[in-house]
């Protein structure tokens, strides 16, 4: 750990929301030190200690008659810095604890430690407020006994850092550093909305060819439906002509070779005819058909739209907190010291 020192506390680089000290946020376990004052405890050279500070300054006159006195505590700090590179998931945050010193040579334990919100390493003090007072201080803090201390913390946070963050699986989808669920949703709206439209786009693509065919052919058919009409047209003009000639060549009294030519070319002429009427009818029938799919295919479109859609809003559904461990080498503890909380 950084040790305290005359010209501050090393906070890793990063200041924490303002911090306005014991006298008007620490609510923890009050110490279990004797109330009686004595003079500041001389320590050993390789323990530090620091000073949390007063709310407000006193005045010569409230120092004498408030007579603040300072009770021993354990000031624990540790930056935790999480980088999961799976999710993307990034945070760096600072876990502070205040523990009383409970007896002779007791580790202390941060399960019941004070929990420092917003704590930040500058505004320690390294002198003590004027006129003030010491509880008694337990024997047995040593750089050795901090050394376990460190150990202590380093586990309590590694045990207690675990992150939950919001995970889509369905979109591969993490949540960020100190990001709500309904931010979180917000992100996996657009990227469903993203990679709907991107379906669609695809959907859209395989839909449009299958028509195109279908509408080639269809206007083919109608092509040849004009054809084959116009055909029939012509086929049933040249039968009225030859039936005509027939009946001349019977009036007239024509012999019987011309008049069986006559009827033999009107009932070649009427097969033609119901040639051409029968292509009119498969043209017909074929163009029936042809707009039958293109419907069809208009109905399977839309349902796969519904469909589509359908789907990417269910995945709105999909979100879940997960959880993501951090590991002991990414945990830093940088205070671990000897704390004086000013009590008056």
């Amino acid at each position: 750990p950084v040790a305290a020192d005359p010209n501050g506390v090393e906070d890793g680089g990063q200041n924490l929301a303002q911090y306005a000290g014991p006298q008007s946020q620490y609510a923890g376990p009050q110490s279990p030190i004797s109330n009686l004052s004595s003079p500041r405890p001389a320590l050993p050279p390789d323990v530090s200690e620091v000073f949390l500070p007063l709310t407000l300054p006193l005045t010569p006159q409230q120092a004498a008659a408030e007579s603040p006195m300072y009770q021993p505590y354990l000031l624990a700090s540790a930056r935790l810095r999480i980088a999961d590179r799976a999710s993307g998931f990034l945070s760096d945050e600072r876990r502070t604890y205040l523990a009383a010193l409970n007896h002779v040579n007791a580790l202390p334990d941060f399960d019941n430690a004070t929990g420092l919100e917003g704590f930040d390493p500058n505004t320690l003090e390294h002198q003590p407020a004027p006129g003030a007072g010491f509880a008694p201080l337990p024997p047995g803090i040593t750089s050795r006994w901090l050394k376990q201390a460190e150990r202590l913390l380093v586990e309590h946070v590694y045990r207690r850092g675990v992150a939950q963050v919001w995970f889509n699986r369905t979109l591969k989808l993490y949540g960020r550093t100190g990001e709500s669920q309904r931010e979180f949703r917000e992100r996996c709206e657009a990227a469903a909305k993203a990679k709907r439209d991107a379906e669609v786009l695809k959907l859209h693509g395989q839909f449009e060819r299958r028509m195109a065919t279908l509408q080639d052919r269809l206007a083919r058919e109608q092509r040849e439906l004009t054809m084959d009409r116009a055909e029939l047209d012509a086929r049933k003009r040249e039968e009225v002509l030859t039936n005509a000639e027939s009946i001349f060549n019977f009036v007239v009294g024509r012999n019987r070779r011309s008049t069986g030519r006559s009827i033999s070319w009107g009932a070649y002429k009427r097969r033609q005819t119901q040639q051409a009427e029968e292509e009119v009818r498969e043209s017909e029938e074929a163009i029936a058909k042809l707009n039958a799919d293109l419907q069809q295919i208009g109905d399977e479109y839309r349902a796969a739209l519904d469909a589509l859609n359908t789907r990417w809003m269910s995945v709105l559904g999909d979100a879940q907190q997960v959880s993501i461990a951090p590991r002991k080498s990414d945990i830093f503890a940088d205070i671990v010291t000897l704390a004086w909380v000013a009590k008056t």
